[in-house]
């Protein structure tokens, strides 16, 4: 925790890499429980590649032994990793998803009677988000979708849930 001088707020954060759907939903439910009003959970969709992240975690290592605090490296040692597996190179080739962003039922409606009937798309994971629902899909041919269901689709799945 760390204290801002200036407004008196304190700030939390954590830090959880998952290995499973079942334990990325676990550790959510404990986030959210713990949120409080106006904190936010950021979370990524796609699997990462770790010895790509391992290679890249070392090589900051390194650099850290000619940094002129040469330990701040090893008391933010979660975080670091964290960078490492968060890198979009380190992204499992092959597993990309993208997010599309409904803000309204009509725009789920839309998104889910897109992906079943035109796309063939199934869907890899959805949730409620502020203001709708956030849905997680394998990519698929663009130049074939509608205008409105482009504007929903976000390239890079960064999952967002504000409390």
């Amino acid at each position: 925790m760390s204290r801002n001088k200036d407004t008196h707020v304190r700030e939390r954060s954590g830090l959880a890499i998952t290995h499973s759907v079942e334990q990325f939903d676990g550790k959510l439910e404990q986030f959210m429980s713990l949120a409080r009003p106006g904190q936010r959970i950021y979370a990524s969709a796609e699997p990462r590649d770790v010895p790509k992240a391992i290679r890249a975690f070392k090589m900051a290592q390194l650099d850290a032994d000619y940094d002129a605090d040469s330990t701040a490296f090893y008391r933010n040692i979660e975080a670091r990793w964290a960078s490492a597996l968060m890198q979009p190179s380190h992204a499992v080739k092959g597993e990309k998803l993208w997010l599309i962003d409904c803000d309204t039922d009509a725009e789920t409606t839309l998104a889910r009677a897109a992906l079943d009937e035109f796309y063939d798309q199934d869907f890899v994971y959805d949730y409620a988000s502020k203001t709708g629902t956030h849905i997680l899909t394998k990519p698929f041919n663009l130049t074939k979708c509608l205008p409105t269901f482009q504007n929903l689709i976000h390239k890079n799945a960064l999952m967002l849930w504000a409390c």
